[in-house]
């Protein structure tokens, strides 16, 4: 049998030779002007690690992209700590530096640059073990364009941290202002 990825026509795929593909598209969210995308029930144990993909338009309004966590019941909104670092440019020049941070609790994680209303931004985000009632870790990386008039080409990497116990069961995104055209994609990591 070939190595995964390399399937030949009518070739039987067993469990153990799908079992070595190591991502797997769980959903996509092909959205157009809405400000909140769910995802529910995604997490499972057969994954210990998933990745979260975008590509969207922010349509209305200047706004950045933040991150729930959902459990059985409906959003988690509290214990959430982020920190982000990256890169512009501001009017032409560019300019290495800028941090921005959130180490009190917050409702939502921050991950993502936004853009200004008809402004594109793209980025992905891990997501390690969120089913596991602990804490959960997240490192990504976004970028954007034109973000306000005088910065454009925005990019940040960093990471955020869920510190409750809750029992995650999938993740909400939300913009803070305006709506979002675009896609949106969950992968997980296979054990």
């Amino acid at each position: 049998m070939p190595t995964p990825p390399d399937f030949t026509a009518g070739t039987a795929l067993t469990a153990a030779s799908l079992d070595k593909i190591g991502l797997w598209l769980i959903e996509t969210k092909d959205v157009t002007a809405t400000a909140t995308i769910d995802f529910t029930s995604v997490f499972s144990t057969d994954y210990r690690a998933y990745r979260l993909i975008w590509d969207y338009l922010q349509n209305t309004s200047t706004a950045d992209l933040y991150l729930q966590y959902r459990s059985a019941s409906g959003v988690l909104a509290t214990g959430y700590t982020w920190g982000y670092g990256g890169s512009y440019t501001n009017s032409g020049t560019p300019v290495f530096g800028g941090f921005s941070a959130q180490n009190t609790a917050q409702t939502s994680a921050y991950i993502g640059s936004g853009a200004i209303a008809a402004g594109r931004t793209s980025g992905w985000i891990d997501l390690y073990n969120p089913q596991n009632a602990v804490g959960s870790y997240g490192n990504g990386q976004a970028a954007s364009l034109n973000y306000s008039a005088a910065l454009t080409y925005v990019t940040l990497s960093g990471g955020i941290l869920h510190n409750t116990s809750d029992t995650r069961t999938g993740i909400r995104l939300t913009c803070n202002a305006g709506t979002m055209t675009g896609k949106f994609s969950l992968y997980g990591y296979r054990n």
